[in-house]
C-alpha cells in the first residue's frame, strides 16, 4: 500500500510539472504572436510611407511646380500624408500610418 501511495505522489508531481511547462509554453506563444503582429503593423506603416514618397515623385513628374500637402490618402488599410517643399531642390516628407503606428 505504501508503494501505491508513492506512485500516486510521483504521478501528481509529474502532472504539476507538465502543467507548468505547458502554461509557460502557451504564454511564450501568445507573447511572440503579439510581437509579430506589432512588427507587421510597423512594416505596413513604413510601406505606406514609401508609397507616399512614390506618389509625391509622380506628382512632381506630372507637374514640376507641385507643392503643398496632401493628407489622409488611402493605401489599402493604411494612410499616408505627403508634403512637398516649394523651393528647389524639392524636399518630400511622407508619413505612413497603419493602426497605431506611424513611420516617416
Amino acid at each position: 500500500m505504501n508503494k501505491k501511495g508513492s506512485i500516486m505522489l510521483i504521478v501528481i508531481i509529474f502532472m504539476l510539472v507538465a502543467s507548468i511547462v505547458i502554461a509557460a509554453a502557451i504564454t511564450m506563444l501568445l507573447s511572440t504572436s503579439t510581437s509579430t503582429t506589432k512588427v507587421e503593423d510597423g512594416q505596413m506603416a513604413y510601406q505606406s510611407a514609401e508609397s507616399g514618397g512614390e506618389e509625391a515623385v509622380l506628382q512632381l513628374l506630372r507637374d514640376p511646380s507641385f507643392q503643398g500637402t496632401e493628407t489622409n490618402i488611402p493605401a489599402g488599410q493604411a494612410n499616408f500624408d505627403i508634403t512637398v517643399s516649394a523651393s528647389w531642390p524639392k524636399q518630400i516628407d511622407s508619413y505612413g500610418k497603419f493602426g497605431v503606428f506611424t513611420r516617416h
